[in-house]
């Protein structure tokens, strides 16, 4: 669901206009621009769908634009927001004029306004989007780009600007040309606006008379405008599927109008803000300074759905489209009778009223949820891994070194630390080639950013390094070398002291050690890097496996040597 402003010339008595039901922007008198993102063809009720909205953000001199997370479920990951919850996403120097919201992005209107050479007729409204992603499982939202918008093409400045919406193909954006009244709908396409007929009825209507109001609506399905005129109302429908191009600029169409007048109408004062939620068209109306009037319009009858009251200054209403709500943001003032005696000023906050636009059912009140970024669960699994971590520091990192010197066999010398990094690489890169094999997963995929946000880089790094420890175990208990020593020519020699009785020969690693040492190296990389400042090269996995990578080198005997004095 999106909202639009509307605009016209008013010719008709106020005492006739105070009788008609009348459409207007969401940024109504007081209001701040809102917009929810309407049902996608794949999703069903309760569905997880994003709002957005505007406040002030704290000092007043500025803005926030604030993003409500889904409050369903999603079918693959994370779980719903909690009630009366959103969060703060970027800063905003300006109140833009409208906003309009598709899946999880969000698009913004703002005020025109002239270039450098101050010509009105140069005068442009900046678009600007943004998409809001979840972070893996988690319930902590990362933003697109992060802590901006992307700027999208620009709207004409010189005409009002009527409503926008979006949808699967983009936002929409109705505008009126002054002064003579002409109707425009752009859609923004290939990263551009192109313009998409609008009825003739519609614009004659228009024309003709100059007292009708619009707004433009959009969901999954369709666009709508919305129009009103002496009493009775006009939805005029065209399916996103009928939008053709024909290679011109204008975009041909077929739109189908649908007019009633329901009665009840009277009840709707005209400064209530339209909406449309749920495939279903209601208005919101403030009756008196601190309630709030919700009404379902339909083809026959107007039906009060509900009274909410007290709401304090109301600063936005916040459509919740998947669960067929709308949310209510108030600003208030926290005060207690403590702070009145100390003389304390209260400070300002913000009130949120949750309830169903089907039955009016209040599902939460009360001061807006921060967002909680861990939950009780989470936070206790981040303490039990900080602990392990600590742990592991002790044993692994601040270990004491061996006290005894290491003797290697003869014909036998360390790894150079530049040979075990290529060994390292050549098992990484061998191990990779099984990676799409097993799940479809590219190792390469890790360098791009989305693939970190899914999660999906963690299954992959998960399973990169329980392959790599399985086969350098295997390969280094039978034969002393995984694949990339073999490339690299070194292996790996147990060093411990022989048993007595035992004849001194070359051993290798138990498979326990060599289990250790390769766990060590694949999944605590950063400990196994300190060999790296040992002065043998050796890693703690292979002081726990009392075992060392080495070379081989042809030893030669004194007496085989030829005399230097002949």
């Amino acid at each position: 669901m999106n909202g639009g402003t509307f605009f016209s010339r008013w010719r008709m008595p106020a005492s006739l206009a105070a009788t008609l039901v009348v459409l207007i922007a969401w940024q109504a008198s007081a209001r701040l621009p809102s917009a929810g993102a309407p049902m996608t063809d794949l999703q069903a009720y309760p569905a997880a769908t994003h709002s957005w909205f505007v406040m002030p953000a704290v000092g007043g001199r500025e803005y926030v634009l604030a993003h409500v997370p889904p409050r369903a479920a999603s079918d693959n990951s994370g779980r719903p927001a909690a009630q009366g919850l959103y969060r703060s996403v970027t800063r905003l120097t300006e109140v833009p004029e409208a906003l309009a919201a598709w899946e999880n992005a969000v698009f913004a209107v703002f005020s025109p306004r002239a270039d450098v050479s101050g010509d009105p007729a140069s005068a442009t409204r900046t678009v600007r989007a943004l998409r809001a992603q979840r972070f893996s499982d988690s319930d902590l939202w990362v933003d697109q780009p992060s802590g901006r918008m992307d700027t999208l093409p620009s709207l004409p400045g010189m005409s009002k600007l009527a409503g926008v919406a979006a949808g699967p193909l983009g936002p929409v954006a109705l505008l009126v040309d002054e002064p003579e009244e002409a109707l425009r709908l752009l859609l923004l396409s290939d990263r551009a606006w192109r313009s998409i007929e609008i009825p003739e009825a519609l614009c004659k209507m228009q024309r003709d008379t100059g007292g009708t109001r619009f707004g433009v609506f959009a969901d999954a399905r369709a666009i709508y405008l919305v129009a009103w005129r002496r009493g009775h109302w006009e939805v005029w429908t065209e399916e996103w599927t009928e939008i053709k191009s024909d290679g011109e600029p204008k975009w041909r169409s077929s739109w189908t109008a649908e007019r009633f007048s329901p009665s009840g109408s009277e009840a709707i004062p005209p400064t209530a803000t339209w909406m449309r939620v749920g495939g279903r068209w209601y208005a919101a109306a403030n009756a008196g300074t601190d309630a709030i009037d919700v009404f379902e319009i339909s083809p026959g009858y107007v039906r009060r759905i509900a009274d909410v009251q007290p709401v304090g200054q109301v600063r936005a209403l916040v459509p919740l489209d998947g669960l067929a709500r709308l949310m209510v943001v108030s600003a208030t003032r926290q005060s207690s009778p403590d702070a009145k005696i100390l003389g304390v000023t209260p400070t300002p906050g913000a009130k949120v009223i949750e309830f169903s636009l089907l039955t009016g059912r209040i599902f939460y009140s009360g001061p807006a949820q921060p967002l909680d970024p861990l939950g009780s669960g989470e936070f206790r699994f981040i303490a039990i891994g900080l602990v392990l971590a600590m742990g592991l520091i002790l044993v692994l990192v601040l270990r004491a070194e061996e006290p005894d010197g290491v003797h290697l066999p003869e014909g036998f010398s360390f790894a150079e630390p530049t040979r075990r990094a290529i060994a390292t690489i050549l098992d990484i890169a061998i191990v990779a080639l099984l990676i799409p094999r097993l799940t479809g997963n590219s190792v390469l995929e890790l360098l791009g950013p989305m693939v970190w946000l899914d999660g999906e880089a963690f299954e992959t790094l998960f399973l990169l390094a329980i392959l790599g420890c399985i086969v350098g175990t295997v390969g280094e208990t039978f034969f002393g070398r995984s694949p990339g020593k073999l490339l690299a020519d070194c292996e790996v020699i147990s060093i411990a002291p022989a048993k007595p009785g035992e004849q001194a020969e070359l051993r290798r690693p138990r498979f326990a050690g060599n289990l250790i040492r390769n766990a060590i190296k694949w999944f605590l990389f950063p400990v196994a890097a300190l060999a790296l400042m040992d002065g043998s090269g050796r890693h703690r996995g292979d002081q726990f496996a009392r075992a060392a990578v080495v070379v081989r080198f042809e030893t030669e005997d004194e007496t085989d040597r030829p005399d230097d004095d002949m």
